[in-house]
């Protein structure tokens, strides 16, 4: 009787054990974090999830690495159908996009398996014209100065957001102000056409320029040949050089715009 207990025993331990871990349902590591489900094995005979918050328009990036037996995947919300299921998926790596924002449950499952997955959630990259990015920073200095500045020469922090009288032209009809801010310090020309003098008609231009407040740097427009120029001061390496440019106006809308494709000289 003593002989068939430890028979017993000795069966028992083998089978919890799984001889050659052939039984063991998990050794390797886990990783899981708001963003990422990754798990790393030499054994895998169960199942193991992570919950992943997603947005419309977020997608999955997904690396299997498959060394042996079988792996399966399934990403799914709820008790919707699966964004993604697969069965025996061999090494490979692929996307799955998300349509609505929900939980999302990554699901590993292996059969003997041996390798590694990782489930990665990221965000879709939104590109931001500079252009209209800037456009509210011009909005909230124009809006802080009501749309006042003042007078080349005035002594300033650069750190801080400030609207700069640039120019006037001979007809009194053209201005132009200079936008310092927080963010950018001296970026952002106003182009402005008062068109009978009363009129106030701004349009923005997305250039770079210096305040030194010296007098000899001072923007100034000029006439030649029926067409309008500025002249302002731009930084070029470390040295403080005139650019001039050529400004398309005269429109009876107010419309002003630094004409790139002209000659400034």
């Amino acid at each position: 009787m003593k002989e068939w207990k430890v028979v017993l025993t000795v069966l028992i331990s083998a089978a919890l054990c799984g001889c050659g871990n052939s039984g063991a349902t998990f050794n390797g590591n886990k990783v899981e974090t708001d963003d990422t489900f990754e798990i790393d094995f030499s054994i895998l005979n169960t199942s193991y999830s992570h919950d992943i918050e997603c947005e419309s328009g977020d997608s999955f990036s997904v690396w299997v690495d498959s060394e042996g037996g079988s792996i399966a995947l399934t990403i799914q919300s709820g008790e919707d159908d699966p964004v993604y299921q697969g069965n025996n998926i061999p090494t490979t790596s692929f996307e799955v996009g998300i349509q609505e924002a929900g939980t999302y449950t990554v699901t590993v499952t292996g059969k003997k398996a041996k390798g590694h997955v990782t489930v990665e959630k990221y965000e879709p990259e939104v590109i931001v014209e500079e252009s209209d990015d800037y456009t509210h920073v011009i909005d909230r200095v124009l809006n802080e100065f009501n749309f006042t500045p003042v007078e080349w020469g005035t002594t300033i922090d650069n750190s801080q957001d400030a609207l700069i009288s640039l120019a006037e032209d001979s007809t009194g009809r053209y201005k132009v102000y200079g936008i310092i801010s927080k963010e950018k310090g001296c970026y952002g020309i106003i182009l402005n056409d008062t068109i009978d003098g009363t009129d106030s008609n701004t349009n923005y231009a997305y250039e770079e320029w210096i305040y030194t407040e010296y007098e000899g740097d001072k923007p100034e427009f000029t006439w030649k040949d029926d067409k309008l120029y500025l002249t302002y001061p731009v930084a070029d390496e470390d040295l403080i050089i005139p650019k001039t440019v050529h400004i398309d106006c005269g429109y009876d809308t107010g419309h002003m715009e630094i004409d790139v494709n002209a000659d400034g000289n």
